[in-house]
């Protein structure tokens, strides 16, 4: 009984709720319509305008949020789906420093190795690959890492090859070209970079130029420098690094060492146009005369001797033994038949002033075996076979004297020396004088003897232990050498292949002091101190 009322009561008191809810609309309603007629026009059109525009305000940031999400969602497909790129310029370092290495690892002998290489397109991170040379495929080494370098350790002496992938998500790209590394064989040797030591800038259609590259790296007996064209139909190169001239045009030439190291060289192919006089400058003096000879002329070549130092500085980008001027200018037109001169340079040594700066041009020399020897005018072969500064136009060889009077004129020794650059050669007594004018003084030793209980003093040549560095020794009767210490001379001895230049290698040389000499020169002026 107690429940029913509780219902019936309830229900009441939900009536008599809506009844005071209806009666409060019906007054608010009143009240709005009320203060909607008391409105005029113009305040009712005033107030549907401010319910517009904030209605289209409400839907331009609805749009503006559905297109940020749509956006984001666009990014996240593309990012999802693009594949990374391949990462290009691998390159290797190694270092045979143990700093920082365990000493476990420094036991089997585990050296660094630096992998760098060029980013690549959509790459978030990189994998790195190796494999030893008996392996059939790669290896993965260690997580991806996100920077474009890595420093690894792999045991000495022991060849790897290594290859990087791009990473994209889940996405990979193709692994790269290779390298290859030998950890701490021969100090550094994958460090080694390359530059060209041989190259011509200018091809013409038809010719060859033999491009070469300098490296220490041993590991290039094994692993050859490999050669590619920018342009295959304007230049080819060979795997042995011959670039042909192809068509008119430029191309670029790289070479690449094993470890990734590169170099790029531009070359211009030019077609020779008959009668029209081409550019012969930096090529050497017998392509020069191949590339006038097919234009239709005749050439006439002159060789000058010429420091390093001014061959820079008078003909830049010229390198020596390549043509350095022309008479006539290229692209001019000339009957057929006519002559070219050319000039091309060929090296002096320059070791600065002094008597050290004496010594160490003659150890240049005795070691450059384009020098021989030769007596000159004085052999009556008819051979040319003139000293080079006394005659720009012979070829390089020596005699003892001239040898040494060119060691003190390219020296700074004194003017005399270089005044001897005309005809006859100099012979050793001439040579003697000029150095007893300009500072050298003859090297006497006092030494002491006992007779009938006396003291008594001579004074006498110093034997070879007594000879200091940069000394001139001589006989005039028959030779003259420069002292180059510790027991050795350099000089110009004799002729053994009888021809310029020296195939035996003893010619203009290095040796064990020589003991027939009677005189010896020291200098004792203030050049070069």
């Amino acid at each position: 009984m107690g429940m029913r009322l509780d219902m019936v009561s309830g229900k009441a008191a939900r009536c008599a709720a809506a009844a005071l809810a209806a009666t409060f609309v019906i007054l608010c309603a009143g009240t709005v319509s009320s203060y909607a007629g008391a409105l005029s026009v113009a305040q009712k059109q005033q107030m549907i305008a401010e319910q517009k525009a904030e209605e289209q305000q409400m839907m331009a940031q609805r749009q503006t949020d559905q297109d940020a999400a749509q956006e984001t969602v666009d990014e996240q497909i593309e990012k999802e789906s693009r594949i990374p790129g391949v990462p290009s310029g691998l390159t290797v370092t190694t270092s045979v420093s143990t700093s920082g290495i365990s000493a476990d690892n420094v036991k089997v002998g585990k050296r660094y190795v630096t992998l760098k290489w060029a980013e690549a397109e959509n790459c978030e991170q990189y994998q790195i690959y190796y494999k030893y040379k008996t392996d059939k495929g790669y290896r993965i080494y260690k997580k991806p890492v996100k920077k474009n370098s890595r420093k690894m350790l792999f045991k000495n002496n022991r060849e790897v090859f290594l290859a990087v992938a791009g990473m994209n998500g889940d996405n990979q790209s193709n692994i790269s070209e290779s390298v290859v590394i030998w950890p701490g064989y021969g100090d550094y040797v994958n460090a080694t970079k390359i530059k060209f030591s041989a190259s011509e800038s200018v091809i013409y259609t038809g010719f060859t130029s033999q491009f070469k590259v300098d490296t220490t790296a041993s590991m290039l007996k094994t692993y050859k420098i490999k050669w590619t064209s920018s342009d295959k139909k304007i230049a080819k190169v060979s795997q042995s690094g011959k670039v042909t001239g192809v068509a008119n045009g430029t191309a670029k030439i790289t070479a690449r060492s094993h470890a990734g190291f590169t170099v790029t060289k531009k070359v211009t192919v030019k077609t020779i146009t008959p009668s029209v006089v081409p550019d012969l400058t930096n090529l050497s003096p017998s392509k020069a005369k191949k590339v006038a000879t097919a234009a239709g002329f005749k050439v006439s070549v002159k060789k000058v001797f010429i420091k390093k130092k001014d061959m820079n500085k008078k003909y830049p980008g010229v390198k020596m033994g390549k043509i350095m001027k022309q008479n006539k200018k290229a692209g001019a037109s000339l009957s057929k038949g006519s002559t070219i001169s050319l000039t091309y340079g060929d090296e002096i040594y320059y070791c600065g002033v002094g008597s050290e700066a004496v010594v160490k041009w003659a150890e240049k020399v005795a070691a450059d075996d384009s020098y021989g020897y030769s007596m000159g005018v004085y052999t009556g072969r008819g051979l040319d076979r003139l000293c080079p500064y006394t005659n720009s136009g012979a070829s390089k060889d020596y005699d003892c004297a001239t040898f040494v009077n060119a060691a003190l004129a390219f020296s700074g020794m004194g003017k005399d020396f270089m005044d001897a650059t005309v005809k006859p050669s100099p012979v050793v007594r001439g040579v003697r004088d000029r150095l007893v004018k300009n500072g050298w003084k003859k090297v006497l030793i006092k030494r002491s003897y006992k007779k009938n209980g006396k003291t008594k003093y001579y004074y006498s040549k110093p034997y070879v232990k007594e000879l200091k560095r940069g000394d001139i020794v001589l006989n005039c009767s028959c030779h003259i050498q420069i002292h180059a210490g510790n027991g050795l001379d350099v000089g110009a001895h004799n002729n053994y292949d009888g021809r310029s230049g020296d195939s035996s290698g003893r010619e203009v040389s290095v040796n064990t002091s020589w003991t027939g000499y009677n005189e010896v020169y020291r200098y004792y002026g203030n050049i070069g101190k």
